[in-house]
């Protein structure tokens, strides 16, 4: 895989300057992607059926993969037959935690490991039990937050927004165009913070009432001398005989902080990513036809 900047010799030289001051202008990143004709040896795919007490299958219950530090890894939601396919999960399967949560059932949850399709041969299926006690009679709770830039009331465009439930994180979230969406709470006090890249950390208490649908809007400040953070990174993703690839996961991180995950569509390979600060970035690729790449940004 290369690299390639799209910028000349000399442009390139005083580009580096300014990205390294505060991460002014724009980088624009071609990444050449090799096809895969198979999954690598140390990746695995697992597919199962979610179902209910009846053997009738779920329709789009949700099925996500949770590393050690509670990152999610992939998610895929079941079709019409309750089938999902979780692709290129780390052989490490007992690393990870699949969670299956859908409105009106209990949230299931689970060591990968149990269900490694190459292992048993068969693809699996998962039981989900309908919420019939009092407890998840009140599960069918739905908050959405709104995080605007106290000074421009500008939404914020990346960002990460955690729950809390009895000092325990529950839910981690993208920040998309300014919003979160928390669906299926439970009656109860929890407390939200609210990270973004550039800005004060910001947490509050919510009370989430039974069944009620709450809307918020949060305003948050930036970091003192964090009014430079206007840089631009754009990067596009092609094959190898120089087509743009759609549908392409395109991760931007800074350290151990994923800043913000964007995907490629219809005829634009490109995706572009602003407002950052200085500092060191890397990305990841993620097509389930292609290599997985990840790459410094230098």
């Amino acid at each position: 895989m290369n690299v390639t900047f799209i910028i000349n010799g000399e442009n390139m030289k005083i580009f580096t300057k300014l990205l390294l001051a505060v991460m002014l202008g724009m980088l624009l990143i071609v990444v050449a992607c090799d096809k895969n004709s198979s999954v690598p040896n140390n990746l695995i795919d697992i597919d199962g059926i979610i179902e209910n007490a009846a053997g009738e299958p779920i329709i789009e219950a949700l099925i996500e993969a949770f590393d050690l530090d509670d990152e999610l890894i992939i998610s895929d939601l079941t079709d019409d037959e309750g089938y999902f396919k979780l692709e290129k999960l780390p052989e490490t399967l007992e690393d990870i935690e699949l969670v299956v949560s859908k409105a009106g059932y209990q949230t299931f949850r689970a060591s990968a490991s149990e269900y490694n399709n190459v292992k048993n041969g068969s693809v699996f299926s998962i039981l989900l039990e309908e919420a019939n006690n009092e407890e998840d009679s009140c599960c069918e709770g739905k908050l959405y937050l709104t995080i605007k830039d106290k000074d421009s009331e500008e939404k914020v465009t990346n960002g990460k927004v955690y729950l809390y439930l009895n000092d325990s994180k529950i839910r981690k979230a993208e920040i998309s165009d300014g919003l979160v969406v928390f669906e299926e709470l439970c009656e109860g006090d929890y407390w939200i913070t609210i990270s973004v890249e550039g800005y004060e950390e910001y947490g509050f208490r919510y009370e989430q009432s039974c069944n009620v649908e709450n809307e918020k809007e949060v305003m948050i400040s930036k970091k003192s001398g964090e009014d430079d953070c206007c840089g631009v990174i754009t990067i596009c993703a092609y094959d190898r005989y120089e087509a743009g690839v759609n549908d392409v996961e395109i991760k931007l991180v800074k350290g151990n902080t994923i800043i913000e995950k964007k995907y490629t569509e219809g005829e634009d390979p490109c995706v572009e990513f602003t407002g950052l600060c200085a500092g060191n970035y890397w990305y990841r690729i993620y097509h389930s036809e292609y290599d997985v790449i990840e790459k410094e940004i230098e």
